[in-house]
């Protein structure tokens, strides 16, 4: 169980009392596997500029502010998490808008229109799609929901996921770090049940402290 601690004010600074839903869109078994969460929403409104949610059960949610809905994972946490770093991560930013330009020779006037291209509104759906997917596979903790297989070294080597519209996967290392018992190097992380995509984080680089000094991008298969 989670609880979401977040201060919330508006441009002004001011505290801003508006209340948050938070909901699943569906029945679903919960984090523990021994009953069903169900699909009521729960309201929280801050108090005193600061929203305090009661625990929540870890999984893909539906957060609703002023009549805007925005994907979450609620991560499995003992302690208080932010609520804006999961909308932020779940949620591409909006679409710039295109226009198409035409100037008048005889009067300078620029006349201008919106441009609708289904095929490039699709692609950029996908790409967008694929982007935030290999943002989030950079922190398989965003992701994990349920139970961490680890090693006598207590490094995380398997476990399964959920991804933000609620398809499966499942987190697996590649590879252990022999310099740093404990560390991961490489992993991959699948979407989809049967896999359609496979997100893989090549093997990292460390320093003599056991940081990374090298993080390759994440590959999409």
């Amino acid at each position: 169980m989670t609880v979401f601690s977040e201060p919330v004010a508006d441009i002004a600074g001011a505290d801003d009392t508006t209340m948050f839903v938070f909901y699943r869109e569906s029945l679903s078994e919960n984090a523990a596997g021994n009953g069903i969460a169900t699909s009521n929403r729960v309201r929280i409104k801050p108090v005193d500029g600061v929203l305090t949610t009661p625990p929540l059960e870890p999984g893909p949610a539906k957060v609703e502010w002023n009549g805007k809905k925005y994907d979450v994972v609620i991560p499995d946490s003992p302690t208080p998490v932010r609520l804006w770093p999961q909308i932020q991560n779940y949620n591409p930013p909006p679409k710039a808008t295109v226009y198409a330009v035409t100037l008048d020779d005889a009067t300078d006037t620029v006349i201008a229109s919106n441009v609708s291209d289904a095929e490039s509104d699709t692609r950029a759906a996908l790409d967008a799609t694929y982007a935030t997917h290999a943002n989030l596979a950079r922190n398989p903790d965003l992701l994990i929901v349920g139970t961490v297989t680890r090693n006598g070294n207590g490094a995380a080597t398997s476990a399964p996921v959920v991804w933000p519209d609620g398809s499966p996967g499942t987190y697996t290392a590649t590879t252990l770090s022999t310099a740093f018992p404990g560390a991961v190097d490489a992993y991959t992380i699948t979407y989809g049940s049967p896999v359609t995509r496979t997100y893989t984080q090549p093997a990292v680089t460390r320093n003599a402290a056991g940081a990374a000094t090298a993080v390759p991008a994440i590959v999409v298969s």
